[in-house]
């Protein structure tokens, strides 16, 4: 296979791909690949640090009968801006058409959002190489990586 065929992620044994990708998600792997590490030692030095669960993805929530939400799989917790948290929601489970309703519920202050989302991002791209080619996952993924590039421009 050459090099045509695939875009390849750093780290990870398997590439994406092109059939799974777009220009848009191209260009935004384009602009982390070499910046991972860096992303994700800014999250731990950055302003208004809390305690953040590390991924909350709706994968990780259960509802009870009552109408209580748990968050369940709390071995990412560690301390960063609650933007993470926020970026890593949308780019794993909102379809990209909420994310202003859901950033502006939330009302993260100043750029901490921005500063968070290539972070989020990147294990996006992570996950969209696990998915299997054409899938409606993959397709999923794909829309919200492409809108996690068109947020950054």
């Amino acid at each position: 296979m050459s090099g045509e065929d695939r875009t390849v992620v750093p780290g990870r044994r398997r590439s994406l791909r092109n059939a799974d990708i777009t220009p848009a998600v191209e260009r935004f792997v384009s602009s982390i690949v070499g910046r991972v590490a860096t992303l994700e030692r800014a999250e731990g030095e950055a302003p208004r640090r809390t305690l953040i669960k590390g991924d909350a993805s709706l994968r990780n929530t259960r509802t009870s009968a009552d109408g209580e939400i748990a968050f369940v799989d709390w071995e990412d917790v560690r301390a960063a801006n609650g933007a993470v948290d926020l970026a890593w929601l949308l780019v794993s489970s909102v379809d990209p058409e909420q994310w202003e309703g859901v950033i502006e519920a939330y009302a993260p202050k100043g750029d901490d959002f921005v500063a968070a989302l290539p972070g989020a991002g990147a294990q996006g791209v992570l996950s969209l190489s696990d998915c299997e080619e054409g899938s409606e996952e993959a397709f999923a993924w794909v829309r919200r990586l492409e809108a996690v590039q068109q947020f950054l421009q």
